[in-house]
């Protein structure tokens, strides 16, 4: 089931702190001509006896209608509830996955060989 929500002009249109990252979510918003945005969150992990550690993770939007943006909720094998907040990496191959459906469409269809 989608998740929507609703983001103001301003909200998480400010580059995140991942190089890799704004530069995909540039050439998706150039390919795909829709508002895509990413949002960066700062966790701190508490462990026991440990120095706390910081983990960023990032939530992945797609503009859909005004200010309703759909969130994409990652599928995960071990984890099938819903997953909005991923690593850089999950929402970095999902962007090229993007990427690479839009140069597929772009080229000519293929042909049947008999």
């Amino acid at each position: 089931m989608p998740a929507y929500t609703y983001l103001g002009q301003e909200e998480h249109t400010t580059p995140t702190k991942n190089t890799t990252l704004n530069g995909l979510l540039a050439e998706v918003r150039q390919a795909t001509g829709e508002d895509w945005r990413i949002a960066e969150r700062v966790f701190l992990h508490r462990r026991l006896l440990r120095k706390p550690r910081e983990i960023t993770l990032y939530e992945l939007f797609v503009g859909t209608t005004a200010s309703e943006f759909q969130a994409i909720n990652f599928y995960r094998e071990h984890d099938w509830s819903i997953n909005l907040v991923n690593s850089a990496e999950l929402v970095a191959a999902y962007l090229h996955g993007l990427l690479a459906g839009r140069h597929r469409l772009s080229r000519a269809p293929l042909r049947v060989v008999k």
